[in-house]
């Protein structure tokens, strides 16, 4: 055997025995990945930008304070958050709603939500009790800071909507550091408004701000024929922050700040219920072997897929056609059966998956649903505001998924949701990401190797989440609505006031087209 082979079976036999070994230089290949591919290139720091005074478009910046004063003014960033992507949701109400109460109730708001006007550090020293809950960990550890919370408002006044469109067609930026006030398309209701983001991709920098909120009165807008104006709350958030849940709790309280009734029902602001000791983690495995920067791949997928076009849209599904379509499906199913409308919606997508999909039949294709940890971990209320989400994930063959009916998919994913739900699943995760949070060896707040944006299609149902339904009296909820899906394979599910459904996604061209078909069709 020549010396090169030599070396070769000696280095073969290093890697075989030594994992530890190989996991090194995994961790240090993906470090390397991150801080070049972020920081470096996406996810550089956007510059301001704000929209031009004109005749019809008034706009102005501002910083509101809280005056929160706690012994300890940060919050841990728990095993699970990690720097996230931003969210974004919009909320649309009848009528024009007070600004200066709003700005007054938004102060008392930061006060009982700080973190909403907080910032990253990992500079801050961490009190007695934090440090024995962190002992051992020897990397860096990343905080909420909010010794003086704030948050910047962008409050724009508008004639109407079509004026608004028109405006933002031919806008002209007058540009402001570190603010960036850019188009977004909504729905088809709402169409484009300028919008007061966090990031352009929606990565922190330390000092950043977490969350920005835009304000905007289009005072000449009708409602059922009546002239009555509306008011648009758009929040820009990052995930890390909060959740939908937690926006959900934002907004609650809010509209009862500004209508000056009592809160009662306070946040649990305990992010330490999502922290595990490091001496209570000898047991825990890795089921999630390697970490996986999800967010570089769908970004680099995106570049690289040139086949076919990324379809962003919304439809809306009226309550009736989903009861028809699911009575369906009901009547041929056993008495002890049971399927849920999310179930069917999520195999019909699947499915959709499956026909549009250029790849081998014995490719694996992966539906992933976001799960709510606060009903899967007995130690988290209902109330918690973070961002506690873990995933459920199911998989099956394209061949297999070509051949099943709607009815046989609905099935398996109802199967396979109960058997993740109905364990310990919740607290398994929590536990793998705790010691994932210690271990030296592998970077925080990794993702499941098994997700690949090419072959994991994505799905997070917010209908049953119960949002605000006014600001009070005249001032009604009319709709809500969140970011566009420019990526593919992700699709979120809104309920309406009218309670239907509002289908978001980013879906390839011929899957797009296939669940069109498939929605139009009477027999699964």
């Amino acid at each position: 055997m020549s010396l090169v082979g030599v070396v070769c079976v000696l280095v073969g036999l290093f890697f075989f025995f030594h994992e530890r070994t190989f996991r090194i230089i995994n961790y240090y290949v993906e470090l390397l990945c991150q801080k070049y591919y972020f920081e470096k290139t996406l996810f550089n720091p956007p510059k301001k930008e704000v929209i031009k005074e004109s005749a019809t478009v008034h706009c102005q910046i501002k910083e509101i304070k809280g005056d929160i004063r706690e012994k300890d003014n940060y919050t841990l960033v728990s095993p699970i958050e990690g720097n996230q992507p931003s969210s974004h949701f919009v909320f649309i109400f009848n009528g024009i709603l007070d600004c200066n109460k709003l700005l007054t109730s938004l102060k008392d708001l930061i006060n009982i939500f700080p973190e909403i006007g907080s910032s990253f550090n990992n500079k801050i020293k961490l009190s007695k009790q934090d440090e024995n809950l962190l002992q051992g960990r020897n990397k860096e550890i990343i905080v909420y800071d909010f010794k003086e919370p704030k948050v910047e408002v962008a409050i724009v006044e508008h004639e109407n909507l079509q004026s608004l469109i028109n405006d933002i067609k031919n806008i002209e930026y007058n540009k402001i550091e570190n603010i960036n006030l850019e188009k977004e398309i909504l729905s088809k209701k709402i169409e484009k408004l300028g919008t007061f983001k966090i990031g352009t991709y929606g990565f922190y920098y330390f000092g950043q701000p977490l969350c920005r909120i835009q304000i905007t009165f289009l005072k000449e807008s009708y409602n059922n024929n009546e002239k009555n104006g509306l008011t648009l709350i758009s929040i820009s958030n990052s995930h890390s922050l909060c959740d939908a849940i937690g926006i959900k709790l934002i907004m609650n309280c809010w509209s009862k700040l500004y209508q000056n009734q009592s809160v009662t029902d306070l946040p649990n602001r305990d992010r330490k219920l999502l922290f595990i000791p490091k001496k209570d983690l000898k047991d825990v495995s890795y089921n999630h072997l390697e970490s996986k920067l999800s967010y570089f791949n769908a970004a680099y997928y995106r570049i690289i897929n040139k086949k076919q076009k990324i379809i962003s849209n919304e439809i809306e599904i009226t309550k009736e056609f989903l009861f028809k379509k699911k009575e369906n499906l009901q009547k041929k199913l056993q008495n002890n059966e049971f399927i849920s409308t999310n179930d069917m919606i999520c195999a019909l997508l699947w499915k959709c998956m499956a026909i549009g999909m250029d790849v081998k039949d014995t490719t694996i294709l992966r539906l992933r649903i976001i799960v709510d940890l606060r009903e899967r971990y007995s130690k988290l209320t209902n109330n918690l505001f973070a961002n506690a989400l873990t995933s459920c994930y199911v998989g099956l063959t394209r061949k297999e998924l070509l051949e099943m009916s709607i009815l046989e998919i609905s099935q398996y994913i109802r199967k396979e949701i109960e058997r993740y739900t109905k364990g310990d699943s919740g607290e398994q995760y929590i536990k793998e990401m705790n010691k994932r949070y210690f271990d030296n060896l592998m970077l925080d707040y990794g993702f499941p190797k098994i997700e690949d944006p090419s072959t994991c299609l994505v799905i997070t149902n917010w209908s049953k989440i119960n949002f605000i339904n006014s600001f009070g009296e005249n001032h009604q909820l009319l709709t809500m609505t969140s970011s566009p899906i420019t990526f593919p394979h992700f699709v979120r599910i809104t309920s309406l006031t009218n309670n239907n459904l509002l289908l978001s996604f980013g879906l390839l061209e011929k899957e797009y087209h296939s669940f069109i078909q498939l929605l139009k069709e009477e027999v699964y």
